[in-house]
């Protein structure tokens, strides 16, 4: 083959090539813009879920602190306040 036909041949391939990469993107670029149209709906649709979870889990929260400050706190302070006293004997029995 001369040289003239293979640019030919060259330049339609080249052609298909840009072609079929243009033609293979357009649906990834149609899924992608809906796909943003949609979460900007969830998220508008999801927001006053999403409030009404953190007021629930604040509520959570305030309840686990209530509980922690009048039952295990000073079961902690009781356990430490032992490790404390034996640490105390060790010490003087040590000597």
């Amino acid at each position: 083959m001369d040289p003239k036909t293979v640019a030919i041949f060259r330049d339609v391939a080249l052609i298909f090539l840009v072609a079929q990469g243009f033609i293979l993107t357009l649906p990834a670029l149609f899924l992608l813009v809906y796909a943003l149209r949609g979460l900007r709906r969830a998220k508008a649709s999801l927001l006053p879920a999403l409030t009404s979870v953190r007021v629930r889990t604040g509520r959570v929260e305030k309840a686990i602190q209530t509980f922690s400050s009048f039952l295990v706190n000073p079961i902690i302070r009781i356990i430490s306040a032992g490790a404390f006293v034996l640490e105390v004997l060790n010490a003087f029995l040590r000597r």
